[in-house]
């Protein structure tokens, strides 16, 4: 939270604080200049996205791919093995593709994670800079 909203609203009390965040969202994004936008107020310069939010997808495809279900604790199963992937993906299906080489890519939607190792029963997250990291699947 910006610092300063955060210090006003420790003044109001919880019935007053829609309204005081609501009149600080004005006056920051309408009333003040900032001097990262070259003294402009970021309502100038504002642009709204080309794509519409359409929300958040009940379900993801995964079209070629196996998929399995992250439980609560963040694993899934795979050939009777339980195998910890993110506790973030927890309720999500996610889709594995087969690899060359006996390993899976694991799929979140578009973005690959990392591999599944069933020789070791486990993940391997893809690192950032490294040439997985820019894969994208075939579809």
């Amino acid at each position: 939270m910006h610092g300063d909203i955060a210090k006003e609203l420790e003044k109001a009390g919880y019935a007053e604080r829609q309204s005081a965040f609501d009149t600080w969202r004005r006056e920051y994004n309408e009333e003040r200049p900032h001097e990262t936008l070259g003294m402009r107020m970021p309502a100038e310069v504002y642009q709204s996205g080309t794509r519409p939010w359409k929300g958040t997808p009940e379900e993801i495809s995964y079209p070629g791919m196996m998929t399995r279900k992250i439980n609560a604790s963040g694993h899934l199963k795979y050939k009777g093995e339980m195998i910890f992937v993110s506790h973030a993906l927890n309720g999500w299906q996610i889709g594995l593709k087969a690899r060359k080489d006996g390993t899976l890519d694991v799929y979140f939607s578009r973005l690959l994670l990392g591999h599944l190792e069933p020789q070791t029963s486990s993940f391997v997250p893809v690192q950032r800079g490294t040439e997985d990291s820019a894969q994208k699947p075939k579809t």
